[in-house]
């Protein structure tokens, strides 16, 4: 009887217990953001970043943004505080997306780009890289549209170098690397050079879709999100 008692309190002591069936959620990525106004949202509260920061948590994949970047910036304006800025945020995804201000430099450019590239490379090498080829202009900018060709002319260089560019099928990207050139003006605002409503929401579906798989492959907590693209028809402009 001793022994029957004994298996009775047990099972009712057992019985009290709660079950816990749910998963820890994934850790918190950190993403560091460098750019310029564009980044920043210019007169569209936050721009891509709310909506990048929606599509991570629709799929439950907690984030967390830090900030290089600012109205009017160009790579030499991010480049000297680059490595500090790295130290500190120690950041999961560096997300790249400069260029529109650096038009008058594209070799300065080009140079900083890369380096910057090399130094995520060398100091983080865990760090997923992400970088974005600039939207054009509206071509009634005198000069905008051809430099920020240039510039794009720049980053795909730089996407050769550090293997970002699939060379045996030109135009296939090994990923990481987001295409806003086939953004034509209608998704522009009023002044012709930043994003509007729509031209925002493209673009954060852009970088998610073009970071996913690479991310999912070191470990991401992210699956493919389906968008019905609205018709994207622009390119390089004349005479570039």
């Amino acid at each position: 009887m001793f022994g029957i008692s004994v298996a009775i309190v047990a099972t009712a002591v057992v019985s009290r217990m709660p079950i816990i069936n749910a998963d820890p959620p994934p850790p918190t990525k950190t993403i560091l953001l460098i750019g310029d106004s564009i980044t920043v949202g210019h007169d569209q509260n936050g721009g891509w970043r709310p909506i990048l920061q929606q599509l991570f948590n629709s799929v439950g994949q907690p984030v967390h943004f830090e900030m290089l970047a600012g109205g009017g910036w160009s790579t030499s304006t991010t480049w000297p505080t680059m490595t500090a800025a790295l130290l500190a945020t120690h950041p999961d995804w560096v997300l790249y997306n400069m260029g529109t201000n650096d038009t008058g430099d594209v070799a300065g450019y080009e140079q900083r780009t890369d380096l910057t590239v090399s130094a995520i490379e060398q100091m983080l090498p865990a760090t997923h890289i992400g970088l974005a080829f600039i939207q054009y202009s509206n071509a009634q900018l005198p000069g905008l549209p051809l430099g920020e060709a240039r510039v794009n002319d720049a980053l795909y260089r730089v996407c050769m170098r550090h293997s970002f560019i699939n060379t045996t099928n030109i135009g296939a990207a090994f990923g990481g690397l987001a295409n806003f050139q086939d953004m034509q003006s209608t998704y522009l605002d009023a002044g012709g050079v930043h994003p509007n409503a729509q031209g925002y929401e493209i673009m954060a579906h852009k970088l998610y879709d073009a970071n996913q798989v690479r991310m999912a492959a070191a470990g991401w907590n992210i699956t493919p999100i389906p968008y019905a693209y609205p018709p994207l028809t622009g390119g390089r402009p004349a005479g570039s």
